[in-house]
């Protein structure tokens, strides 16, 4: 008899522990803001970069989201030039498992550069990135991608990963690194869920 109560009373007071457990694993969101502070360096130069970025992405639905970008720089030193860029994008998500999504997205791009002396030199042209997301847990969550960017006369592919550590619900810390062909960035952030 006691075996048999046993039976029946262990798994309904594990049940809740382990629902618990499957309620801590959240999901990829593609709703939300972000800013935060970068450095970048141009490859090939002495020129280097820090200032702030932002950006925002909007589920549309189910696979699709729009997201844009941008960010002001000023050159390091009195002879480097500033800077200035915007994307927006045109993005498909696909769960390729639970907490996993392939990311694509596409879009047009703008920058400007304010030399120190001289014009400012300002061109347009065609952005995007393929890569995955992953929400390990309920703290940690990572992206790694493929960008490409065909905005002025260089070319730039790199390498982008991302580690956001949750703080709270919706509520993140963002590391970001870039290498590129062109340009190197790092950068570190808050995102905010919407």
């Amino acid at each position: 008899m006691l075996t048999t109560l046993a039976s029946l009373l262990v798994p309904n007071l594990l049940l809740p522990a382990q629902v618990d457990l499957r309620s801590a694993d959240q999901d990829v969101s593609f709703s939300y803001v972000e800013a935060g502070y970068v450095n970048r360096d141009v490859d090939g130069s002495s020129v280097e970069f820090d200032g702030f970025d932002a950006g925002f992405s909007f589920d549309l639905r189910e696979n699709f989201h729009v997201a844009a970008r941008g960010d002001v720089l000023r050159g390091k030193s009195g002879i480097d030039p500033d800077a200035r860029s915007i994307a927006v994008l045109l993005g498909y998500h696909h769960e390729l498992r639970h907490g996993t999504f392939l990311v694509a997205e596409a879009g047009l791009g703008w920058a400007e550069v304010e030399p120190v002396t001289g014009p400012d030199d300002s061109d347009s042209g065609f952005v995007a990135r393929l890569g995955a997301r992953h929400r390990a847990n309920r703290t940690w969550e990572f992206l790694l991608a493929l960008d490409y960017e065909d905005v002025g006369a260089d070319d730039d592919v790199s390498v982008t990963g991302e580690v956001l550590a949750y703080v709270d619900d919706g509520i993140a810390v963002v590391g970001r690194a870039s290498f590129g062909s062109e340009v190197d960035s790092l950068g570190i952030g808050v995102r905010i869920g919407l």
